[in-house]
């Protein structure tokens, strides 16, 4: 059985440095699990293992073991118990770090399968193995101390300086601080890195945006407006409804207003509020939205006729009169 690792910001040690990482372990859509305990294996020559508790921050029911227990000159193991029979959908741990030397070093999260017979994992009552490796640590030398890496500073030398401590600074003024573009993986002599008229603080501050991928012409969440659209009419790209009014963003950009709740407005004063006109697929801004010279709410009333549709010439109740002449 193999599962995802999620690991919150880029693994990049700074020798000389502690470091702790949250490591999430996530069962990847496969039916609730229960935890005993992990280990994990690094490479000794390039970093210090420091223990470190296990946590699930959303599961009060479960505790650290004593340890980290030093199996051998290459693993350190540490564990979760349970309380009970708590079934849950994810857990981790922090990898607390140190680098002593640069270079890169591939830290392993190994499951085994009870504390006598190697049970590590159980998906129902059936002991599962799996191994699931975790993002290389690149070990690196910070020479200012100001928590940016020699190589990134030199390699954005246009606006940092790898001898001052400029990690507060915000040379391009997005807002993002030196540090922070270090962290997010933006570049912090360009406001707008990946060139796509969204700035990296924009970008940054929402999770369906990618900062350093052109995504300006992406919609995320399927309201029928880009990104760059949301961004210019002040909507949320991450969500469809920014108001929560029940009509999508897309749907009122036009006479309705999609950063207010006016689903109980009438703005094309036709007696249908806004609401019962997103429902219907009519326009909002418009008495007869089909052009068929027939009113949205005298076509809504009658089961037979399409508001959103030029249904004029019909006569779907055959007595030789067209839907319009009957009105």
């Amino acid at each position: 059985q193999r599962y995802k690792v999620a690991v919150a910001g880029p693994i990049v040690g700074i020798v000389g440095t502690n470091h702790a990482v949250s490591v999430q372990v996530d069962q990847n859509g496969r039916p609730p699990y229960q935890a005993v305990q992990w280990k994990v294996q690094y490479d000794p020559s390039k970093v210090t293992y420091m223990g470190g508790a296990a946590s699930a921050p959303a599961l009060a029911a479960f505790s650290s073991c004593s340890g980290p227990v030093h199996i051998s000159p290459t693993l350190t193991m540490g564990c979760l118990k349970t309380a009970g029979t708590t079934s849950f959908t994810g857990t981790g741990f922090t990898l607390n770090f140190r680098c002593d030397t640069t270079g890169t070093a591939n830290y392993t999260l190994i499951e085994l399968l009870a504390p006598t017979a190697q049970t590590f994992i159980k998906i129902g009552t059936t002991p599962q193995l799996f191994r699931v490796t975790v993002e290389p640590v690149q070990c690196k030398v910070d020479g200012d101390g100001d928590g940016m890496p020699d190589d990134f500073e030199t390699a954005n030398s246009a606006c940092l300086n790898v001898a001052v401590a400029d990690a507060g600074l915000d040379p391009d003024t997005d807002t993002l601080t030196n540090i922070a573009e270090f962290n997010a993986g933006t570049n912090p002599c360009a406001a707008d890195t990946d060139a796509d008229t969204m700035p990296d603080d924009y970008e940054v501050a929402r999770a369906c945006l990618n900062a350093t991928v052109a995504d300006g012409a992406a919609n995320p969440d399927a309201d029928g407006l880009t990104n760059v659209t949301e961004r210019a009419i002040g909507t949320n790209p991450c969500a469809a409804d920014t108001d929560g009014d029940t009509m999508t963003d897309g749907y009122e950009n036009g006479c309705t207003n999609p950063l207010a709740n006016d689903a109980s407005g009438d703005a094309d004063s036709d007696t249908l509020t806004n609401v019962a006109e997103f429902v219907l697929s009519t326009n909002a801004c418009s008495t007869d939205t089909d052009a068929d010279t027939m009113p949205d709410p005298y076509e809504a009333a009658r089961p037979c006729l399409l508001p959103a549709m030029d249904d004029g010439a019909g006569d779907p109740d055959a007595d030789a009169s067209s839907n319009v002449s009957e009105q």
